[in-house]
């Protein structure tokens, strides 16, 4: 799309360039981002302030809060995520290596907490047989204890609309569900949200990937139409546009001059807070890194990965068999 972008003066320095990335291949623009969310952990401040608990920035202070918080009467677990079989807890697990220093696949390392996303020099292969696959595994199968009795029924809207109704102290989870709270007076986490990266699991990595939604040009469109779909993306990307979605519920946006609006900033403090961690690098693309068999894998694996987390299966059998399945989509 990039000689389209410029035919209709779609300005790409305005968004955010962790979601102009992540909706490229190959140094080549495919989509434009309509919404551009990382998954972050919310916490509860009060709750937070009434133990004295400092907010989480490794997976041993998310335990240690969890330990602390497990007791406590006004809520019925300390944390919720995603876990349903399939996409929702493949996703978990895969962002839990990534906070382990590990994409699901072989990219390479540069240093701090990037990876190169040109894979065009190296053979793409698999990552669940490596240190940070087994210490993500066993560290979501931890925070089962403190989980809800019916985890493994959370997809991401449940997860969200649990800590909403002030069920769990705690969530992990994309931004764009921050509405359910921060718009609704009647939550108990209204208005008493913090928001953080994911924790670390190795110290360099308290990273949160980007996700979102981003629009494109079918392949088999006819090329007389692409102008009339072009304006229309060029529409529905605008700042206007952007900033009329936020006022309806959206509280993501891709691009900074939506951000910078001092109206949009009063709404939440969601956007004070993403900002922050955009301009301290620890909003990061390589987590879900995009491959054309990105949803062949994530799928297998989700329900690999949940023979272990909720039925026991050796973890060493399971990551073995997520990485034949990972490998044969690679090949």
């Amino acid at each position: 799309m990039n000689n389209f972008v410029k035919d209709v003066g779609i300005n790409l320095n305005d968004f955010h360039y962790s979601g102009v990335r992540s909706s490229s291949f190959n140094k080549k623009l495919y989509g434009i981002p309509i919404e551009a969310i990382p998954d972050l952990l919310f916490y509860r401040t009060d709750i937070f302030q009434k133990y004295a608990l400092s907010p989480p920035k490794t997976f041993q202070d998310l335990l240690h809060a969890c330990e602390v918080l497990k007791g406590d009467k006004q809520i019925e677990s300390p944390i919720s995520w995603p876990a349903k079989k399939g996409q929702p807890l493949a996703t978990s697990f895969i962002l839990a290596m990534a906070n382990y220093g590990k994409p699901y696949v072989n990219l390479r390392y540069i240093g701090k907490n990037i990876y190169d996303l040109d894979v065009e020099k190296i053979l793409l292969k698999a990552n669940f047989l490596s240190d940070a696959s087994f210490e993500a595994a066993k560290m979501l199968k931890k925070l089962t204890l403190y989980s809800p009795n019916e985890l493994s029924a959370h997809s991401n809207d449940e997860c969200v609309e649990y800590y909403s109704q002030g069920k769990s102290a705690m969530a992990m989870n994309w931004s764009s569900r921050a509405h359910l709270f921060e718009l609704n007076e009647a939550s108990p986490a209204y208005k008493k949200t913090g928001y953080l990266p994911r924790p670390a699991g190795n110290s360099s990595f308290q990273v949160s990937p980007i996700g979102g939604f981003s629009l494109g040009i079918p392949s088999n469109i006819s090329p007389e139409k692409i102008p009339f779909v072009m304006k229309n993306i060029r529409n529905f990307v605008s700042p206007e546009f952007i900033k009329y979605y936020i006022e309806h519920g959206s509280l993501s946006s891709p691009v900074f001059s939506v951000v910078n609006d001092p109206e949009v900033r009063a709404l939440s403090p969601i956007f004070n807070e993403i900002d922050k961690m955009e301009k301290e690098e620890k909003i990061i693309e390589w987590a879900r890194y995009p491959l054309p068999t990105y949803s062949n894998i994530i799928e297998d694996v989700g329900h690999k990965i949940y023979e272990y987390i909720f039925l026991n299966k050796d973890l060493e059998i399971t990551l073995k068999s997520c990485q034949q399945s990972a490998q044969k989509y690679l090949n």
